[in-house]
């Protein structure tokens, strides 16, 4: 396991953010149904990908909502996530999955110990300066030929968001950074990867922005 250093600001500013609304947003969103099945169905193709009886890391699982998904296969699935609050919330409501405090830039596993990471829409508070670094992190725990799973929303300029939280009594924001198809492609290369798939929506119901999907195979 990689030493941990200090928490960069948006790190901090993450896990302060979810602290906060993790009850919240755990009984808001307890499971996938805010998904589409099209977006779902880039998380099947992740699992058939996966070997029998593999380990998949959901790599800031928030309140474990994808975690019986990606168990529904037989894999051996953990989670972690920076926010104690999020963890203490997917502990309780999916006790059956290892979910410890981490951040995706020092991830508690070894090297080539993992047969494919999900980072559901949560690379999406990581500044672009340390993006590289979180997928390069994520390279080091899969073995070769692992995958990676990214979602995200899509678009070219960071924005301040949270403020509908207010409606639950939460005075909170964060900063969430949009990334096209193409950069993403080039930080996944950089990182050691080949891209496996790639998927983008446009922006369905009350959405205001479009979706991105991306798999990714170790090299």
């Amino acid at each position: 396991m990689p030493p941990t250093d200090a928490p960069s600001p948006a790190a901090t500013a993450a896990r302060r953010f979810y602290d906060e609304v993790a009850d919240t947003y755990a009984a808001r969103l307890p499971g996938t149904d805010a998904e589409l099945p099209i977006d779902l169905a880039m998380i099947h193709h992740l699992l058939d990908l996966v070997p029998a009886g593999g380990r998949i890391l959901d790599a800031g699982c928030g309140a474990g909502r994808l975690l019986p998904l990606l168990a529904s296969r037989g894999a051996q699935v953990d989670g972690i996530d920076i926010s104690c609050d999020m963890v203490r919330r997917a502990r309780e409501d999916h006790p059956a999955h290892p979910v410890v405090v981490a951040e995706l830039t020092a991830l508690p596993h070894d090297a080539g110990a993992l047969d494919a990471v999900v980072s559901w829409y949560s690379t999406i508070h990581i500044p672009d300066d340390e993006l590289a670094c979180a997928l390069v992190e994520i390279r080091r725990v899969l073995q070769p030929g692992g995958h990676v799973l990214l979602a995200f929303q899509t678009g070219d300029a960071p924005r301040t968001v949270g403020h509908g939280f207010a409606a639950f009594g939460h005075q909170v924001s964060i900063t969430r950074w949009h990334r096209s198809l193409t950069a993403m492609t080039a930080l996944l290369e950089r990182s050691s990867f080949e891209i496996a798939a790639r998927l983008e929506r446009a922006a369905h119901g009350a959405e205001p922005d479009g979706q991105g999907f991306m798999i990714g195979r170790a090299v």
